[in-house]
C-alpha cells in the first residue's frame, strides 16, 4: 500500500509558522529579525504549490 502525503497540510502549517515566528520575532527582537520566519513561509508557499499538482512527477 502507498503512502499518501498532505502536501496542503503540511504547506498551510509552514506558512502558519512562518507568519507567527516572523510577526512574533519581529514584536519581541525588532524589524531586523524579522526575515528568520521568511523561510518556513517560502517552505509553505512550495509546498500548497506541490499539492496542487497532485504530487506527480515529471520523469
Amino acid at each position: 500500500m502507498e503512502k499518501t502525503t498532505n502536501y496542503r497540510g503540511l504547506g498551510m502549517a509552514f506558512m502558519a509558522m512562518g507568519v507567527s515566528l516572523s510577526v512574533s520575532f519581529a514584536l519581541t527582537l525588532g524589524p531586523a529579525f524579522m526575515g528568520i520566519g521568511a523561510a518556513f513561509f517560502v517552505l509553505g508557499l512550495v509546498f500548497l504549490n506541490k499539492g496542487k499538482d497532485g504530487g506527480q512527477s515529471d520523469g
